[in-house]
């Protein structure tokens, strides 16, 4: 029942099938006789995150991946299973050509011996939510397109240390390509986007919404943060091992910091005085003393296994640095414990127990609380944050999915964001006491919360089967080009900036006293984007809007579903940046058009892009 999946042992002579009942069931099948040879309760467990099942050589034994962070080796001649942590839950499982050794990929990529029921070697570092194996020699590639357009190449003729060979990208060549994070500077004046793809960095001029300079940064440069004087951006460079210190004044890298293996995660002190980095590799903090190109690491902190959940185009293990300066908190994520960090010393003081896989921290305004999400036992737990006298004070659960949280000043209250609940639940940040609860359900699963300078809710949301995201601020709904990752709002200008890797775009939104001021679109290559036309369905005109990187030639024109012109909007010349069009219905002979669906293009030299639009009688 409930079969997904069926693959073959080594020699033919054994099928193996796997019902995704809950708890799960493995069967072992002779292809001679067509019949259920032996089947296998995995109790308590249910398969997760890939159906894929990997055979040995004559069908006594099958691997395949389960809940819990964890996979499954299975034995048909004692009908029981063991449990294999190390290589958490797989997102895609192989094997290899003789059959002797299964392969699996996730975050590690993973040899497992069928015969010693042991995991021979690992590499760890690159995400892979798809891969394979080849059937002839003993290589491997994997890819996670949402995170990272290149395919990973591994070799493991040496099993017990399988090497990593290299990417290849599998797209156009790179520009700004992949953004994943976007912080703001306090003064509103720029804006730096992290491209994973292209291995650089952004910055957008937020005055005239151009793109200021793009700088190189290393392999898969991630997250990024600005100091307080909107002076410098501190910027986690992945596979560089190193934090690079950028000068916003002359767009220029002026230090690049060694620190742990594969720093990910960025928190600056309140007093620009320090950067704390989470390496989710070497499961490190570093400290960097900031002091512009003489910044430098002072201390290196191991704090235990960190790591990420593949919500939200992946959501890691938080670091957080507290407004008093005294400590940061690190979310240990496997070890579903929070760690206190002294400052001074540059210590762990206190490790507090927690839930199931803490991952993102904040502080209310005094410093002497946090909040904690654990998203996978979906509670938020509430922290005492006294040095070594640090205590929980509670674990509190009110929906499905807690991921990113935020601290609401003008309240005083703390907002989780629930990721499947579609909700933000608003608690007393010291007691955990539920306050109040907004739904957000027409709209896509939640992914970031944030608060402006009015104490009004900002809510980031991803597809919702019909939009592919937006971004809410109070009563404002702006509906976003393509599936959003993360945003930035800058209260001094009233400015947010959201990212979405897909499709390369960012778009930013100002807001006045009257409401949206401004909505723009940047594509951070050299092609452009085509905004979804306002309002759809129309009764008297729409509003065609498109951006382009540069200057060049646009020709605009409206079809009708046969492919006939109706009207040719605009066959000129336009400047770099965003352009409205306005079609009110009627073709080029001035007659207006009967109702029905029509098809607007825009085709540049570098893009050309659609969107069907309905018109209807008033």
């Amino acid at each position: 029942p409930d079969c997904p999946s069926v693959n073959l042992s080594g020699d033919s002579s054994i099928a193996v099938a796997l019902s995704t009942t809950n708890p799960a069931v493995v069967h072992q099948i002779d292809i001679a006789s067509h019949t259920i040879t032996n089947s296998v309760t995995l109790t308590g467990h249910f398969i997760i995150m890939t159906y894929d099942v990997a055979v040995n050589n004559d069908g006594s034994k099958a691997f395949c991946a389960i809940d819990g962070n964890q996979s499954a080796l299975v034995r048909f001649a004692s009908s029981d299973y063991i449990i294999i942590t190390q290589t958490y839950t797989p997102f895609w499982i192989g094997v290899s050509p003789d059959h002797t050794m299964a392969i699996s990929g996730q975050y590690r990529f993973s040899i497992v011996d069928f015969e010693t029921e042991t995991v021979l070697g690992q590499h760890i570092g690159n995400s892979q939510y798809r891969g394979c194996v080849s059937p002839i020699d003993y290589r491997a590639i994997g890819f996670d397109p949402h995170r990272h357009e290149g395919i990973y190449f591994y070799d493991y003729t040496n099993a017990s240390v399988p090497s990593y060979r290299g990417t290849s990208i599998a797209g156009l060549e790179p520009e700004g390509d992949a953004p994943r994070r976007v912080a703001i500077a306090p003064d509103g004046s720029k804006a730096v986007v992290t491209n994973v793809l292209s291995d650089n960095a952004t910055v957008i001029d937020l005055d005239t919404y151009t793109i200021d300079t793009i700088i190189p940064i290393g392999d898969r440069v991630q997250n990024v943060a600005i100091t307080s004087d909107s002076r410098w951006a501190v910027i986690c460079g992945f596979n560089t091992n190193s934090v690079l210190i950028v000068d916003l004044y002359s767009n220029e890298i002026v230090a690049d910091v060694p620190a742990g293996s594969r720093a990910g995660v960025v928190s600056i002190s309140a007093n620009d005085q320090y950067a704390y980095v989470g390496n989710i590799v070497s499961n490190s903090v570093s400290v960097i003393e900031l002091a512009g190109a003489a910044s430098s690491e002072v201390a290196e902190i191991p704090c235990g296994v960190i790591g990420v959940v593949w919500a939200a185009y992946g959501v890691s293990s938080d670091v957080e640095a507290s407004p008093s300066n005294e400590y940061a908190l690190v979310a240990v994520s496997f070890e579903d414990l929070v760690r206190v960090i002294d400052t001074v010393s540059y210590t762990i003081v206190a490790s507090l127990p927690v839930g199931d896989f803490p991952i993102q921290l904040a502080f209310d305004s005094t410093g002497e609380y946090a909040v904690v999400t654990n998203y996978f036992d979906d509670t938020y737990t509430v922290l005492h944050i006294d040095g070594a006298s640090s205590s929980v004070i509670g674990s509190f659960s009110y929906g499905d999915g807690p991921l990113r949280l935020a601290y609401n000043r003008v309240l005083d209250e703390m907002g989780i964001g629930y990721y499947y609940d579609k909700k933000v639940v608003n608690v007393d940040p010291r007691t955990g006491a539920f306050i109040s609860s907004k739904s957000y359900s027409a709209y896509g699963s939640l992914i970031q919360v944030m608060y402006d300078e009015n104490g009004a809710p900002m809510v980031l949301t991803m597809h919702d089967g019909s939009t592919p995201g937006h971004l809410l601020r109070g009563d404002s709904v702006i509906a976003l080009p393509a599936v959003p990752s993360f945003f930035d709002y800058c209260p001094a200008v009233q400015k947010a900036a959201v990212v979405m890797p897909g499709s390369d775009y960012v778009t930013i939104i100002a807001w006045d006293t009257l409401g949206v001021k401004e909505h723009v679109t940047l594509p951070l290559n050299n092609a452009g984007v085509l905004e979804a036309p306002a309002p759809n369905p129309f009764t008297r005109a729409v509003t065609i809007a498109f951006a382009i990187a540069h200057q060049e030639h646009v020709a605009c024109a409206v079809y009708d579903v046969s492919g006939r012109r109706v009207t040719t909007l605009t066959n000129r010349t336009f400047t770099a940046g965003r352009h409205e069009l306005v079609w009110d219905g009627n073709d080029d002979n001035g007659r207006a058009v009967p109702a029905g669906v029509f098809v607007v293009r825009v085709e540049t030299g570098s893009f050309s892009a659609q969107e069907k639009i309905l018109h209807v009688k008033p």
